[in-house]
């Protein structure tokens, strides 16, 4: 709910506020709301792409998803999406673990999911940092649901995946 409160001694202002106030009920709240938080998250995600791109990387997945946010009116609110496989894509590939093998990373369906070989899981974001933006993952569906995932990028902007926490956690380097 938006609320405003004025105190306002000029009635022409007081039916400009009026008019206002019937414009934004309904579908047009949804709307304005929605295209404010949409602009919000391109904001944030330029923000993102303009402090974390790497040069030399070919792709900038921050601008790209932030290309692509979209904002959906919907009864009572609006729903912001990200339908950009960008951010997705800068995990997506395999890795390996001389003890353990290979993994992959995918995108099925717009979702990322880590596959094992012999099981695979959706893997969603759990935590973010100073910035908002993904730093901590957890596999979802399979036999290991809650599985411990996060991405740590080396100085030469090498990618290692690492799965599970402290003493029982193991890196996985990407195949490039």
């Amino acid at each position: 709910m938006i609320d405003i409160s004025l105190n306002l001694e000029e009635r022409g202002l007081r039916g400009f506020v009026r008019s206002l106030q019937w414009t934004l009920q309904g579908p047009a709240a949804s709307e304005v709301v929605g295209e404010a938080c949409a602009d919000l998250t391109r904001g944030h995600l330029r923000g993102l792409a303009s402090r974390r791109h790497r040069p030399g990387l070919p792709h900038n997945f921050y601008g790209r998803a932030a290309d692509a946010v979209v904002s959906e009116p919907v009864k009572g609110g609006a729903v912001i999406t990200v339908p950009h496989e960008g951010l997705a894509l800068r995990y997506y590939g395999a890795y390996t673990n001389p003890a353990l093998g290979d993994v992959s990373l995918r995108i099925e369906d717009g979702q990322l999911v880590f596959d094992a070989g012999e099981w695979r899981a959706q893997v969603r974001p759990t935590a973010t940092d100073a910035d908002g933006e993904a730093s901590g993952f957890v596999t979802y569906g399979g036999p290991y649901t809650g599985l411990s995932l996060r991405f740590e990028e080396g100085e030469a902007g090498a990618t290692t995946l690492v799965i599970g926490n402290g003493i029982v956690s193991y890196a996985f380097e990407r195949v490039r």
